[in-house]
């Protein structure tokens, strides 16, 4: 179970690309329902409700519109989404599958040995019937039922082209034999035991790799959910600690976090000081600390301190599990470039049935005999693989998901990833975006007396202010470690700044107005600061200048290096703000970006209608905005590829189709080139599974493949396609991108003399 009007369930059954359509036919059947999406490399079905508070009815008919069908839909009404994770109630038919993989592998390799140089035994052909009928009715029972309830159902999929090539080979084998009296010798060499045999092996072999690499694929959403712990330490005054599972936690409840323990829900910390490892919600690596009224997230691990906390979001409302939906909603999105396979997979299986039946028939008319003319029909049947196309856009989008989830990335369906693909253009909203979207103290000249002084007479006046300016200066004297000073007298200027008396000294902190005359030397450096758009705030005592302070928005440590990245993956770069001109500007420097490319003075509300206008002159272009999710929502909205600087709060997820978790510029261009290997990786998806079925389906038909094992090989072929495929997509989850991690470091005091 997903959000309120979402249901998410698995789907036993699924094979191929036209099971897919299958099932989604059948769902967009059942009344409620809005969109449907089916996921072929999850075996999952993700529904829309049109009113959530029928799901309880809904997911009666949802079950029975899938059986109808001829699969299988369990669905959960109330399950959390962390509770379990992708593969889930999928392990007693892996084990189903593994014992039938060892069957056919037992049966087959004697059957091999004695197609090949048993002939003169007598009784082969009764043994090779035997070993056979084990392998087509016992280890490929599954492959059998699937077939029999897609003709119950006039439907057709590739588990039927392999039961018909399969069946049509063992029962002419059972005939030669029977019309023989078991005699190798009077039943000649017309005996394919093997080929039906060693067919359905392979399909099992090969649906047993690909099984694997399905599971790898959706391995960061296992991780992921493995993350949250399964229980919890709640504190009682009356009973002491007592171990409780995190489903039972409620709003207010006090949790004892122990040292290297997971954070269960999402909190408060009451006690304790420790640090806190947050990679899997931001992608940060270093620890952050937490303390007494700092907040914490569910999954988050605790380090060597011990943290009580109080619980304020709990089950689907923290801000691990909203990832995990997230994350596996994505993965079970469709993007665009799928309708391609949804369109041939629609027709494949029975064109195929057409090719396998004209395949016989023209073998008959040129004169070959039924042995001759069944096995190019078999090859046919076998060498078909409409499931290489179901897996081709799936599994990539999965993988890519994963991989970008990894990162603090989070893409909210698969046609944002492909939109992102196709980023031309982006926008970058300037503060918090490109700057740290906080006040501090960028420059520091000391005009008489002691820097260390200075901070400190000036920290003493601002230490009662709530002005940004006066916490830059607060803050800056306490990661320094300057001596505190106490200020009497404390008097606001409006306008201008405040004034104290501070141990005995007149101490004015504010404008260049202060002043009136404040020197040459004070005046040019005034000035130079102006010029790099910095607000200048004067230190004085009495009517003599202590020292100058400039006050910014500093640019993020990595956006210069994103900047450049973004330039060199072929994208234009514009900076878009409310602040004047000349601060615009001097941003614009710093990062590396010219003036025309700068568009200052516009207001939240005109931000939107900027993004629309330059979408407009950029033509057919594909344009990004990066915002903070909040104050930018319009604008998101109005780019093609929105991208919300969020920090994982839930409003930041909601607001645009990427969400970076890690507030870092250089997760942009990492976005952008997991999404355009993604798309590379699915056209060669796409490509290899086209290109097998319409190479291989005439190779098979022309009878080339009779002196190489026939249909055999045309099983092995069959088997490889699809595992290939989802090998090629598991190839994204070791993509390198360049990501800045700049370690935290404590601020010191920056000085702008030579």
């Amino acid at each position: 179970m997903g959000r309120a009007d979402r249901l998410t369930f698995p789907v036993d059954g699924m094979t191929c690309a036209s099971c897919v359509a299958h099932v989604r036919d059948a769902l967009s059947g059942v009344p409620g329902l809005g969109d449907v999406h089916v996921n072929l490399a999850s075996n999952e079905a993700t529904v829309r409700l049109s009113d959530p508070c029928t799901v309880g009815a809904v997911a009666a008919q949802i079950e029975a519109a899938v059986e109808a069908a001829g699969y299988r839909a369990r669905v959960q009404v109330g399950a959390l989404p962390a509770a379990h994770g992708p593969g889930a109630g999928r392990l007693e038919s892996a084990g189903r599958e593994r014992q039938n993989l060892i069957a056919g592998v037992t049966l087959g390799i004697p059957l091999m040995a004695l197609s090949m140089f048993g002939m003169a035994v007598a009784w082969s052909g009764w043994a090779q019937l035997a070993l056979s009928t084990g392998i087509v009715f016992w280890a490929g029972r599954g492959i059998l039922a699937t077939a029999a309830r897609r003709l119950r159902h006039r439907t057709a999929t590739m588990d039927t082209l392999i039961a018909m090539g399969a069946l049509a080979a063992w029962s002419y084998s059972v005939w030669r034999v029977l019309a023989a009296r078991g005699d190798i010798g009077l039943a000649g060499h017309e005996l394919y035991f093997e080929t039906a045999g060693i067919v359905v092996t392979l399909v099992l072999v090969g649906r047993f790799l690909e099984a694997r690499a399905r599971r790898r694929a959706s391995g960061a959403l296992t991780e992921l959910v493995a993350l949250a712990p399964r229980t919890a330490h709640r504190s009682d005054p009356r009973t002491g600690e007592l171990d409780v599972p995190v489903e039972s936690v409620v709003v207010g409840d006090r949790l004892r976090v122990r040292p290297g323990e997971a954070i269960p829900v999402d909190g408060t910390v009451i006690l304790g000081n420790s640090s806190v490892d947050e990679s899997m919600l931001t992608g940060e690596s270093m620890p952050v600390g937490k303390g007494p009224g700092d907040l914490v997230s569910a999954a988050t691990l605790n380090g060597l301190g011990s943290l009580e906390i109080e619980a304020t979001r709990v089950g689907a409302q923290t801000a691990h599990a909203q990832i995990v939906e997230m994350v596996r909603d994505a993965m079970g999105s469709r993007a665009p470039i799928e309708r391609l396979a949804d369109r041939v997979s629609a027709v494949f299986v029975p064109a195929v049935l057409v090719v396998a039946i004209a395949t016989f028939l023209a073998w008959l008319a040129a004169g070959g005999g039924f042995a001759q003319a069944l096995l190019p029909a078999v090859a046919v049947l076998v060498i078909a693989c409409p499931c290489a196309l179901g897996l081709a856009t799936p599994t990539a989008v999965m993988v890519a998901m994963g991989r970008a989830a990894r990162s603090g990335i989070l893409v909210h369906d698969a046609e944002s990833l492909e939109r992102a693909a196709s980023i031309s253009t982006v926008i970058l909203d300037k503060t918090g975006t490109v700057t740290r979207g906080r006040m501090e103290v960028t420059d520091m000249d000391v005009v008489d007396g002691d820097l260390f002084d200075m901070l400190s007479l000036a920290a003493a006046v601002e230490r009662s202010s709530e002005h940004p300016i006066g916490r830059a200066i607060c803050k800056l004297a306490k990661s320094n470690e300057v001596p505190d000073l106490e200020a009497e007298c404390f008097e606001a200027v409006p306008g201008v700044g405040a004034r104290a008396l501070v141990s005995g000294r007149r101490i004015a902190v504010g404008a260049p107005a202060l002043v009136e005359d404040p020197g040459e030397a004070v005046t040019a450096i005034v000035d130079r600061m102006l010029l790099e758009a910095r607000t200048v705030v004067l230190v004085v005592e009495g009517d003599h200048v202590l020292g100058v302070l400039g006050i910014a928005d500093p640019v993020r440590d990595e956006a210069p290096a994103a900047v450049r990245r973004l330039e060199q993956l072929g994208i234009e770069v514009h900076l878009l703000t409310g602040d004047s001109d000349a601060v615009a500007q001097a941003v614009a420097r710093e990062v590396g970006l010219p003036p025309p490319r700068v568009h200052a003075r516009v207001s939240p509300a005109q931000k939107a209608a900027a993004v629309a206008a330059l979408k407009a002159d950029t033509g057919t272009r594909c344009v990004a905005m990066v915002g903070d999710g909040i104050n930018d929502a319009p604008a998101l909205a109005a780019a093609d590829v929105g991208f919300a600087m969020g920090g994982g709060s839930g409003t930041a997820i909601e607001a645009a189709p990427v969400t970076l978790l890690r507030p870092e510029l250089g997760a942009v261009p990492d976005t952008i080139e997991i999404a355009r290997r993604t798309m590379r990786t699915i056209r060669q998806n796409l490509f290899w599974a086209l290109g097998y079925n319409v190479v291989g389906i005439p190779i098979a038909a022309f009878g080339l493949l009779h002196a190489v094992g026939g249909p055999i090989i045309a099983s092995a072929a069959m088997a490889l396609s699809s595992v290939s495929v989802v090998g090629n997509s598991l190839r994204l989850r070791k993509a390198q991108t360049q990501s800045w991690q700049v370690p935290s470091q404590p601020q010191v005091w920056p000085s702008s003399q030579p």
